[in-house]
């Protein structure tokens, strides 16, 4: 099974439903989930470097240090190592989103 691709899937579902882009093309909502995707990126790279634990930490920073590391190979490594991972990325969705909308506001 292909974890890294279920956690994009998975972080692209809860874009595209939060967002309301359900309704816009196909290609109008990967542009749209690959740009809110880098804020939500980000916004869980900061929350889930602080819960990881100790023992976890060298062996996130050789990988982030490897060649070909991505997102989603970040993602797998921490859903397999932080308890509760999905919740994380579902309340960060929500958080980007309250962010933006009140810059837009």
């Amino acid at each position: 099974m292909d974890t890294t691709n279920i956690q994009g899937q998975e972080m692209m579902k809860a874009i595209v439903a939060e967002w309301g882009l359900e309704s816009f093309p196909p290609e109008q909502q990967m542009e749209m989930v690959d740009k809110i995707g880098d804020l939500v990126y980000q916004a869980i790279l900061l929350k889930a470097v602080d819960m990881l634990e100790e023992k976890d930490e060298a062996e996130f920073d050789a990988l982030v240090e490897a060649p070909g590391t991505d997102a989603p190979k970040v993602l797998e490594f921490f859903a397999k190592k932080i308890p509760d991972f999905d919740t994380l990325v579902e309340k960060e969705v929500k958080n980007v989103k309250a962010q933006t909308v009140d810059l837009i506001s």
